[in-house]
C-alpha cells in the first residue's frame, strides 16, 4: 500500500512518532482489529490528532487493506463513508452543507465521474464549502 503523504521529512528519510492508539469511547482502538500497517496507522493517528484538514490518498492493488482502513474510520464521531461509483458532487455538497462532517471518507474514488472528481479536489484545495442562491430571470427576491 502506498500513502502520498510525508511527515516529518529530513535527511532524505521519513520518521514516523509512534502515538498511543486512538480510542473510541473507552473501548478498543480505532484500528486494533487491523493487523499490521503500523506506518498507516500512524499517519492516520496524526492526521486524525491534525488541527487543520488533511488529505490522505490511500492506493494499492486489491486487497491491500484500504477498505479496511476506511471502514475502521466510520467509526469515529462526525464521520461520513461514501463510495465513488454511486457518488455525484451534488449528493456530496449536499451532505457536507448538511451535516458538517468531520472525516469525509471517500472509497473507489476513480469510479466517480471526472467532472465530480475535480469538484472534490478543488474543495480540498480551497477548503471553501459555497452555496449559491440563483435567481431567475424575472422574479424577484
Amino acid at each position: 500500500m502506498n500513502l502520498f503523504s510525508r511527515w516529518g521529512k529530513s535527511d532524505g528519510k521519513v520518521r514516523i512518532k509512534h502515538n498511543k492508539s486512538i480510542l473510541i469511547g473507552n473501548r478498543q482502538g480505532l484500528f486494533d482489529d487491523i493487523v499490521g500497517f503500523e506506518d498507516v496507522k500512524s499517519l492516520f493517528e496524526m492526521a486524525i490528532k491534525a488541527e487543520r484538514p488533511v488529505h490522505l490518498l490511500l492506493c494499492g492493488p486489491p486487497s491491500s487493506g484500504k477498505s479496511l482502513f476506511m471502514s475502521s474510520l466510520t467509526r469515529l464521531e462526525r464521520s461520513y463513508y461514501a463510495v465513488g461509483s454511486s457518488s455525484t458532487k451534488s449528493g456530496i455538497f449536499d451532505y457536507l452543507f448538511e451535516y458538517r462532517p468531520r472525516y469525509f471518507i471517500i472509497d473507489e474514488l476513480e469510479k466517480m465521474n471526472k467532472k465530480d472528481q475535480t469538484s472534490l479536489l478543488n474543495l480540498m484545495e480551497s477548503g471553501i464549502l459555497s452555496e449559491l442562491s440563483i435567481i431567475k430571470k424575472g422574479q424577484h427576491s
